[in-house]
């Protein structure tokens, strides 16, 4: 999309705008009535998968391990940041119930994709034979549905993504990996502070076996981002199905009026 690039932009002004775009897109892969050979290839890619659940639940199940692990490291007295270990407990403890909440809300989608998806095309057909405002109201009220489904939202055109992965969890989860390679958990002496010396530097005066203990929360880390990229990125994907349907309707519309 050329407009919308994050699940907080999405909102009634932004889809407007971002339709017009892929009107000309629509138009150009379909002809009324839709096909549904190719409306199900257009959609596509917008779906939740298997591999998506299965990533996003693996990652939720390295989260009490690398807590636990940290909290190990906790009692070993002066080897290791006590505030920065406090640090990667919260950002951890914050992240899990999103996750959490983000894997039962793509099951429900990928549940309800696998029933709806295939009665789409019909649904969307039945707009031009619209014919009386009670047939319109009944058809709006459906249409309202969707899009309360897919945007976890009642009302207005966006995406409430406050409970569940959002903007805020990817920073969260990229700022905690992105400092593991810093040697975040290390205690740092003052001297090579004021050196500046980088973590690589550092790692010659570091047993090996405390080493090994940090890489292996570290590792753990790397997973459950991969967790939170891959539920961010399905968000984004139920929001573009959200846009793109939003343009199918909006074309159909201008065709009957």
């Amino acid at each position: 999309m050329l407009y919308i690039h994050s699940l907080k932009d999405l909102n009634p002004k932004t889809v407007d705008i971002e339709s017009v775009s892929l009107i000309r897109e629509v138009k150009k892969l379909n002809t009324m009535p839709l096909s549904e050979e190719k409306l199900a290839k257009h959609l596509a890619e917008f779906l939740v998968s298997q591999t998506d659940m299965e990533e996003m639940s693996k990652s939720l199940n390295f989260i009490p391990e690398a807590i636990n692990d940290i909290i190990e490291l906790s009692k070993s007295d002066g080897k290791y940041e006590l505030i920065n270990l406090q640090r990667a407990l919260s950002a951890l403890q914050e992240l899990s119930a999103p996750l959490d909440r983000n894997i039962d809300y793509a099951a429900k989608m990928k549940e309800w994709q696998e029933l709806f998806m295939p009665e789409l095309t019909s649904f969307l057909n039945q707009m031009l034979s619209l014919k009386t405002a009670n047939e319109k109201k009944m058809y709006e009220d459906k249409l309202k549905g969707i899009f309360k489904k897919i945007l976890r939202n009642d009302n207005d055109f966006v995406f409430n993504s406050k409970d569940i992965v959002n903007e805020g969890s990817v920073q969260r989860i990229n700022s905690l990996a992105q400092s593991m390679k810093e040697g975040f958990f290390f205690h740092v002496k003052m001297e090579d502070y004021l050196k500046k010396s980088d973590f690589n530097t550092l790692k010659g005066k570091i047993p090996q076996e405390d080493l090994d203990k940090v890489n292996s929360i570290n590792q753990n880390i790397i997973e459950i981002q991969k967790g939170i990229e891959r539920a961010y990125n399905n968000n984004m994907r139920m929001l573009t199905l959200a846009v793109v349907l939003y343009a199918y309707i909006k074309w159909l519309k201008e065709n009957i009026k």
